[in-house]
């Protein structure tokens, strides 16, 4: 797979997730390096022809942003969201707080893995210029957004592709509150930039970016109404909300799916407290729109 120039010196390998890539002088910025043995030597043989010094930022803690370091490649430096930072470094902290589950790693079903990332650094805005780092917390809570002097944003997985939308019902936020404000954030940004790169999906300017923007924000939206009608009707659970979510939206459910739908419902409850109350019914925690 090869490399392709989007704007100026920046430019990009394609994947899921894509990786980007921005040489100043000596150092070689490379941004989400991504996931197996196969993306860690096309990353290493881009790495290696275009030179220099490999400092790479790592955008999220989720594990298939970042497998390949030190699994097959060997930056110089590594740097992470400060806040972000201690799930990088530790698995099981990530396992955990990315499905609410203390996972070991060794769970077939689940979909990326990756071991202890311990040589990984915070992230500053020091150390990275030229380069603007942008905050698009709602993901995770520390993600960050990096912007290169050509006007070219990788937005990380603040923003899905419409595949990942079809397949995967809701998207992923812890909290999809804060997503919602980063999304509106984006959308004001839409004029001045050059292109904006999703982790997963092809990168988009114009308004094609104002478009795929909108559907994001749209499915977000969609998904707070859908739970609060069906709260609204009846208490129900974390699961059955998923379900309800995974059949609205037409994606095929899996126990994977289950478990990663949950987790944004679990966000929305999060985020929506105050509009919300917990019931035990049955022996089952079941959540109700409160009452007035």
């Amino acid at each position: 797979m090869s490399l392709t120039t989007l704007a100026g010196d920046t430019l990009l390998l394609k994947g899921s997730p894509s990786t980007l890539f921005y040489k100043h002088d000596r150092t070689l910025f490379i941004v989400d390096p991504g996931h197996g043995r196969k993306r860690a030597k096309q990353i290493s043989k881009a790495a290696e022809k275009l030179g220099g010094e490999a400092v790479v930022i790592v955008t999220h803690f989720h594990s298939d942003h970042l497998s390949t370091l030190y699994q097959g490649f060997q930056p110089s430096t590594a740097l992470a969201p400060v806040k972000d930072l201690p799930m990088v470094q530790d698995r099981v902290m990530r396992l955990h707080y990315t499905f609410g589950y203390p996972f070991t790693g060794a769970e077939d079903y689940l979909l990326f893995k990756a071991e202890d990332v311990v040589n990984v650094e915070p992230l500053e805005a020091e150390r990275v210029k030229p380069l603007r780092l942008v905050p698009l917390p709602g993901h995770t809570p520390g993600q960050t957004g990096v912007e290169t002097p050509d006007g070219v944003l990788y937005a990380a997985d603040s923003i899905f592709g419409e595949r990942v939308l079809q397949t995967y019902a809701v998207p992923y936020h812890s909290n999809p509150c804060q997503a919602l404000e980063t999304l509106t954030r984006l959308h004001d940004m839409v004029n001045r930039l050059e292109v904006i790169v999703p982790s997963h999906g092809k990168p988009v300017k114009g308004e094609e970016a104002e478009r795929l923007l909108e559907m994001n924000i749209e499915r977000l939206e969609d998904a707070w109404t859908a739970l609060t009608e069906e709260l609204s009707r009846a208490p129900a659970s974390v699961g059955l909300l998923a379900s309800k979510l995974m059949k609205r939206y037409g994606a095929e459910a899996t126990p994977t799916l289950a478990i990663l739908v949950e987790t944004a419902v679990r966000g929305y409850i999060g985020c929506h407290g105050a509009e919300l109350e917990p019931i035990l019914e049955s022996g089952v925690v079941k959540w109700r729109v409160r009452k007035r």
